[in-house]
């Protein structure tokens, strides 16, 4: 390449941007070796110029296409740990959000999720609720973590069944953790999940 630079400053008595140059040169002398004169008598050869720059071009290296993912951010996980008082459940949620760009993203949590008091752990990230649901706005790559108080009704049927409603939002990982104050209660999941119960203090723990 160093021998096509040469015929081109041969060519061009002074260097201007590309974009500056009207006309094009028909073409653009390249010998095969170094020679004392660029005469077309001796070994050489004509290379058209639009042919040389794409040869030029293509010597280049050029960068690798940066295959963006298909979020701009997503719920890592998140822990649900609370106590059922009467007929109201209180937890104290945490979380991770995580990242993938520089720009704005969005994280959509269940709109019945009785979210309040939200703590995130720095500024990039916020919470907005709208009609339909509650959103987690997240701004740089990397994990943001969050704590809020989430409260959920428990409500009771004419048996003395009583019923926890509560919205999980998606995520990689979740954790729930309640205690119900009732000893040796039998608990029932709605879907079926995995889950264990143990005696707590005041009660059966989830």
């Amino acid at each position: 390449m160093r021998h096509a630079l040469l015929a081109l400053f041969m060519f061009a008595p002074f260097v201007v941007p590309m974009a500056a140059v009207e006309e094009l040169p028909p073409v653009v002398f390249i010998p095969f070796e170094d020679v004392p004169t660029l005469d077309p008598k001796k070994q050489a050869v004509f290379v058209p110029y639009e042919r040389f720059m794409a040869l030029w071009e293509s010597s280049r290296p050029k960068p690798e296409d940066v295959v963006k993912p298909p979020v701009g951010a997503t719920l890592r996980d998140y822990t649900l740990t609370g106590t059922v008082r009467g007929d109201l459940a209180e937890f104290t949620m945490t979380g991770t959000v995580t990242g993938l760009g520089k720009d704005w993203a969005q994280v959509t949590l269940p709109a019945t999720l009785g979210i309040s008091d939200f703590k995130p752990g720095d500024d990039g990230l916020i919470v907005e609720r709208t009609a339909k649901s509650l959103v987690l706005h997240v701004r740089g790559i990397g994990q943001h973590t969050f704590t809020a108080t989430v409260a959920a009704p428990v409500t009771g049927d004419a048996s003395g069944r009583r019923s926890l409603t509560l919205a999980l939002p998606a995520a990689g990982a979740g954790r729930l953790e309640v205690v119900v104050p009732q000893a040796d209660a039998a608990l029932t999941l709605t879907p079926p999940v995995a889950a264990t119960t143990t005696p707590a203090a005041g009660g059966t723990k989830l």
